[in-house]
């Protein structure tokens, strides 16, 4: 075994050097990040955080496993440092996306071999530390793994995951248990994994993983969402073909390549595998041919679609493993926190969710009263007691606790419950009226017409901060997730405002905005964003909602079980509207919960554009103008999902 860098060589480096050094290491622990420092609370009664049993150290490895098919993955190994020796540990299990490690070049290779990829150093050694084995596993056509890919999640891939974990419970170290996490890519691999129905799996922890690639990643509301993909295919190619260059001068700089597994010293089979994958699939040139779910990619001749990589078309495979399952995510984790409850109401093996206000990782800490990249909780604390419940059969209490954690901001407190949305929450129906919200249905029907401006957005710039959307992947991602006043966006929009709160307003779930609606050409995007507005017109972002008119079309049964109405979002029920012509659209918005403060006011804003995240429609379809139905028995109203306190 190799043996982890010891901390007195890296103090005796030069601090300008060193700083710089890690600035490097920073940009690939992880690709997904999910940093900012981490507190000592967890949730529940238990206060549970175990003495270690190792130091937060490891031995390490490196090794290929071949396939059934000859394809050779590349794999790390991570083991509690100085392992008794015939010791048997359980293993945490990462199929990564993004290069589990890599090699820097000559001259820092003494000081850290290897530098953390996908999976954080410090999460790694916190999992040794505590008895477990750290398996990191290249997926085929990534890092150091030869092969090429046909599609992103694909069922060759899955089926590559059953037969790591066949090697990985042969191995002498190995207790035949095993766990699998991880964040985004990886945290969707992890649940992936158990359409396996591996007897080693005993418990899945995703991180800001994705169970509906169509809706919660690529196409929410069925408008593509450009530059994050754009982003992603330029972070994936480039480190496909180890291209670093867009990554940064300093990347570029200090690393050299993947990790080349043990033996290769002069990376010959590195290269011999990172040739191999010239040949894989260009999602963003796919995504540019396709407009709904079920649509493959005509133009590279694949027959594979969306759903057919997507968690949610094999749920019944993952409910059918019984693995117990921990989902965690924020609420500005772009639309991923629709991902944690489709999954939760869906596989009745989740056992755990976690929901905070925090953004893709879980990282940064943010609401609208407070920004910090600190968390008030200690987030691998939770996985670990989640881990010691399921793998090792410790007694941790969670059996006895509520299922759904979640946060409520503007009230700043951690909330319990075992339904979703909690039982209190009950739907109320505030109605449009011109520039107004009334708890009334207005008996007049009147039209309001929005001059369409393009210039809309949710972003602020570098100086301002990103969103939940920037957050997603490395090269989109800004220092912070921010939200500032909203005023400036408010004027370029159609507002309605409610009467002003004689009571605090707790909303939790997810509302949806039921808009009857037309546009000049028949086609068109809207944009709705849930707003609190404080007695000096300050506007606060709350959430939002998008929907491409397109897709407006409502499904009886929908592919899954939601508690919101469902667009179909395929091929054969996209509409077309004669221009002018009005369509009752439903947005259904990304959930929520906040609590608007006694004598602020709710409002909603309707756009047609975020300029900054999301397609805009070509000019031709573009349309000068919408009209919005108020009043009467069609007009346009809001369906929120409030808390009532003293329900019982």
């Amino acid at each position: 075994m190799k043996k982890s860098t010891s901390p007195s060589v890296l103090s005796a480096l030069k601090p300008a050097r060193f700083l710089l050094f890690l600035f490097s290491l920073f940009l690939f622990s992880p690709v997904h990040a999910g940093g900012g420092k981490e507190g000592t609370k967890t949730l529940g009664n238990s206060h549970y955080n175990p003495e270690p049993q190792y130091k937060a150290a490891f031995d390490y490895s490196s090794k290929y496993i071949s396939m059934s098919d000859g394809v050779k993955l590349a794999v790390d190994v991570f083991l509690p440092k100085k392992l008794e020796e015939g010791k048997k540990v359980p293993t945490v299990v990462y199929f990564v996306r993004y290069v589990r490690t890599f090699q820097l070049k000559a001259f820092w290779r003494g000081l850290k071999d290897p530098a953390f990829g996908s999976v954080a150093e410090d999460e790694v050694k916190f999992f040794n530390s505590h008895g477990y084995a750290v398996v990191i596993v290249d997926l085929r056509g990534t890092g150091a793994s030869y092969g090429h890919r046909d599609m992103e999640f694909s069922p060759q891939e899955v089926k590559d995951m059953g037969e790591t974990l066949d090697w990985l419970v042969s191995e002498p170290w190995s207790d035949g248990k095993t766990a699998t996490t991880g964040i985004s890519y990886t945290g969707t691999t992890a649940e992936l994994a158990l359409i396996t129905k591996h007897p080693s799996l005993k418990a899945c922890v995703p991180r800001s993983n994705i169970w509906d690639l169509y809706t919660d990643i690529v196409f929410p509301g069925g408008i593509r969402q450009t530059p994050f993909v754009k982003e992603w295919r330029l972070t994936t190619n480039s480190l496909d073909q180890n291209d670093l260059a867009p990554l940064g001068k300093k990347v570029k700089t200090f690393v050299k390549w993947p990790s080349p597994v043990d033996g290769d010293k002069k990376g010959v089979q590195l290269q011999e595998a990172m040739a191999q994958h010239k040949g894989n699939y260009d999602i963003f040139e796919g995504l540019y041919r396709i407009e709904a779910r079920d649509e493959p990619d005509r133009g590279y001749g694949a027959e594979l679609t969306a759903d057919d990589c997507s968690i949610h078309a094999r749920r019944l495979d993952i409910q059918e493993s019984s693995v117990p399952i921990f989902r965690i995510g924020g609420w500005f984790d772009g639309a991923l926190s629709n991902s944690v409850f489709k999954g939760f109401w869906n596989t009745s093996n989740t056992k755990r969710v976690l929901v905070g206000p925090w953004d893709h990782g879980p990282g940064q800490y943010f609401t609208n009263f407070t920004g910090t990249k600190e968390k008030e909780l200690n987030i691998k604390l939770e996985i670990l007691r989640f881990l010691d419940q399921y793998v090792k059969g410790i007694d941790t209490g969670l059996d006895k606790e509520s299922t759904v954690n979640y946060f409520t901001m503007g009230e700043q407190a951690w909330k319990a419950s075992d339904t979703w949305p909690p039982k209190e929450v009950q739907s109320t129906e505030m109605y449009f009226a011109p520039e107004f919200l009334k708890s009334e249905k207005p008996a007049k029907e009147e039209i309001v017409k929005y001059n369409c401006d393009y210039n809309t957005t949710t972003g602020y710039g570098e100086k301002g901060g990103g969103t939940r959307w920037n957050s997603l992947t490395v090269l989109y991602k800004y220092e912070d997730t921010y939200y500032g006043p909203r005023g400036g966006q408010d004027m370029l929009m159609q507002v309605f405002d409610g009467p002003v709160l004689e009571k605090d307003m707790e909303i939790t779930g997810h509302p949806e905005i039921h808009l009857n609606v037309s546009t000049c050409t028949g086609k068109g995007h809207l944009f709705v964003y849930l707003e609190e507005v404080l007695p000096d017109g300050t506007s606060r972002y709350i959430t939002e909602g998008m929907l491409d008119i397109s897709h407006s079309k409502l499904c009886e049964n929908g592919d899954y079980s939601c508690c919101f109405p469902q667009h179909s979002f395929k091929e054969k029920d996209m509409v077309e509207l004669q221009p002018n012509e009005f369509k009752q659209t439903v947005i259904n918005m990304i959930p929520t919960s906040y609590t608007i403060m006694a004598g602020n006011k709710i409002r909603l804003a309707v756009g047609v554009a975020d300029k900054d995240h999301f397609d805009i429609p070509a000019e031709d379809i573009r349309p000068e103008s919408i009209n919005i139905l108020t009043g009467g028995e069609n007009g346009s109203f809001v369906r929120l999902p409030i808390a009532v306190k003293d329900i019982n």
